[in-house]
C-alpha cells in the first residue's frame, strides 16, 4: 500500500509544477521566471520592486556618493551635501540621490540615479541639475 500512495502523490504533483509553463496570462508569465525573488533587506524595507528611503550611512549610499563625487569632480562640480537617498533592489542596486552642489560659486541641487551592479563599476543612469 505504501508504494501506491507514493505513485499517486507524484502524479498529483506533476501538473501543479508544470502548469505555469503553459500559462498564457500576463500574471502567470511574469511569475514563471521567478525562481528566487530578491531577499528582503533593510534597503528594500522588506518589499521588492520600489524605492525605499535609505540612511546616509548605508554602504550602498556611501559607495554611490563616492562615485557621484568622482564623476562630478571630473566635470568641475563639487557635490556638497546629500539631502536624501533611496535604494531600489534590482539585479544589484539603484540608488537615487538628491544632493547640493556648487559650480563657479553658485549652489543648486542635483538629482542622480546610480546603478551598482553585482559585479563591475557603478554607472550613472541619469543626472538632472536644478532639480528641487
Amino acid at each position: 500500500m505504501g508504494p501506491v500512495k507514493s505513485r499517486l502523490l507524484i502524479i498529483l504533483m506533476i501538473p501543479a509544477i508544470a502548469a505555469p509553463a503553459f500559462s498564457s496570462g500576463p500574471r502567470e508569465r511574469a511569475q514563471e521566471n521567478v525562481v528566487n525573488p530578491a531577499p528582503e533587506t533593510e534597503a528594500s524595507g522588506g518589499l521588492t520592486g520600489g524605492f525605499r528611503k535609505a540612511e546616509k550611512d548605508n554602504p550602498h549610499v556611501i559607495e554611490s556618493v563616492r562615485f557621484l563625487k568622482a564623476e562630478m569632480d571630473a566635470r568641475g562640480i563639487r557635490v556638497q551635501e546629500v539631502r536624501s537617498s533611496e535604494i531600489q533592489v534590482v539585479s544589484g542596486y539603484k540608488v537615487h540621490l538628491v544632493a547640493e552642489y556648487r559650480k563657479n560659486g553658485t549652489s543648486d541641487v542635483l538629482d542622480a540615479l546610480i546603478y551598482l551592479p553585482p559585479r563591475g563599476e557603478p554607472q550613472l543612469l541619469s543626472l538632472t541639475y536644478g532639480a528641487e
